[in-house]
């Protein structure tokens, strides 16, 4: 695409196509939320979960949900 701008004779194009951040919607998420971290109420050296971690920490959430709700019924 680059040599085709160029070729075109759209040399200020073809450095935009240079510059470009080309991308998943993830990794820009990622670098808004590394931009901003403060911001979203993150501590600037956050980390991303792998999916095993994920899946432990899931896995965690819902037996507590589980309890709570469980718990809360025999309350009633």
């Amino acid at each position: 695409m680059r040599l085709a701008l160029r070729a075109a004779g759209l040399k200020h194009d073809a450095a935009d196509v240079e510059a470009a951040r080309i991308g998943t919607i993830h990794g820009f998420c990622l670098d808004l939320l590394r931009e901003f971290a403060l911001e979203a109420g993150l501590s600037p050296s956050f980390v991303v979960l792998d999916k095993v971690q994920a899946a432990v920490i899931g896995r965690a959430a819902a037996d507590r949900a589980l309890v709570e709700a469980v718990q809360g019924r025999e309350a009633s």
